[in-house]
């Protein structure tokens, strides 16, 4: 028997006395604590040297968990966690739609404020000679807004028996990446702007995309091929070439986009084929609104460079023990933040109502 099974069983040991009451709690919690410790070292210690990294989304996941694991990022006893945000966050972005897309703004910590610049330079202007009176282009202000990282937290209630037999402990930097990922592209999308919400681009905010960036459908209730070109002509004047142009939609709306029957609409539905229209990428996703109805947004168009993304510079996994019970409550927290930075790089298709 090696010195990892012997830890093992020296953990269910401890918790079967304090279960039994053969020992007080403090005691066992105590003692649990020092073997999970011992055990993680022995983990790591093993799993040296950590894989190479890979710029492979279909890796990222494994190569979160390796540098974790070789940074010590995570204590089995819960003490903290090292500074490892490079590599969930490009974890993140491998694995996501839109997080590779938007401005990412990193700060040191949770505390920190962390400013958000304009992602273009000012725009000239012409002027005559020696004479004072140009304006300053107001959208490319070097601090528009400033962004506080709020934490978000994904809890996992996990049995003690999965994480001693299994290799779940190391898998478990994968797992809270993937979750966060989602919330990334949720956030960029949805966010209420409320609490400790970001702000998205299908949210009507005059802090983020306002109203007078909505352009409607020529439907009553309803949305067709052409209300798609109408969003794309749109982007493409004002976007032509940027990297980060996209319009997303749910796939329940690209579908109905697809079975519109209007005649000539077939050389557009080759495009939608291929995932873009006009030239723009189409990006699909679950998070964005899926209800077609009157006064609904379907979807949105426009530079997602110009959307900025917050991030504190930590990720901590935590375990907490729950004396009696089997069931270990793992739960990761990472600071972020969401709003859009300028407004007018945005457009949002709206269903006619009336």
């Amino acid at each position: 028997m090696n010195e990892l099974e012997i830890i093992k069983l020296e953990m269910r040991s401890w918790l079967e006395k304090a279960q039994k009451k053969e020992v007080d709690a403090t005691t066992a919690k105590a003692e649990i604590e020092k073997l999970q410790a011992k055990k993680m070292e022995l983990e790591q210690r093993a799993a040296q040297p950590a894989v190479d990294v890979v710029a492979d989304a279909k890796t990222a996941w494994s190569e979160v968990r390796s540098a974790l694991m070789e940074k010590r990022a995570i204590t089995q006893n819960g003490a903290g966690a090292v500074n490892v945000v490079s590599d969930i966050i490009r974890a993140i972005v491998d694995g996501n739609k839109l997080a590779g897309l938007v401005s990412k703004f990193g700060g040191p910590n949770a505390s920190t404020v962390i400013p958000v610049l304009s992602p273009h330079l000012a725009k000239p202007a012409g002027n005559a000679e020696g004479v004072t009176g140009v304006s300053a282009d107001s959208t490319a202000v070097l601090s528009p807004k400033t962004l506080q990282p709020k934490p978000y937290v994904s809890v996992l209630p996990v049995s003690r028996l999965a994480l001693m037999s299994t290799s779940f402990d190391r898998d478990l930097p994968a797992i809270f990446a993937e979750a966060f990922a989602g919330a990334v592209d949720e956030q960029i999308l949805v966010g209420s702007g409320t609490g400790n919400n970001g702000l998205g681009v299908f949210v009507a905010d005059n802090n983020g995309v306002p109203t007078s960036q909505d352009i409607t459908t020529g439907t009553v209730g309803g949305i067709k091929t052409a209300d798609l070109v109408t969003l794309a002509v749109k982007v493409n004047a004002v976007m032509s070439g940027a990297a980060g142009k996209a319009i997303v939609m749910h796939p329940d709306v690209f579908a109905t986009i697809l079975a519109d029957a209007t005649a000539g609409t077939d050389p557009i539905k080759y495009q939608l084929l291929n995932m873009q229209v006009m030239g723009t990428p189409i990006i699909l996703s679950t998070y964005a609104p899926n209800t077609i109805a009157g006064d609904q947004y379907v979807a949105v168009g426009g530079d997602f460079s110009k959307y900025a993304w917050a991030y504190a510079n930590e990720l901590t996994i935590d375990k907490v023990v729950t004396i009696g019970s089997d069931n270990i409550t793992v739960q990761a927290i990472q600071y972020m933040n969401f709003a859009p930075i300028i407004k007018d790089r945005f457009y949002r298709l709206k269903v006619k109502n009336s």
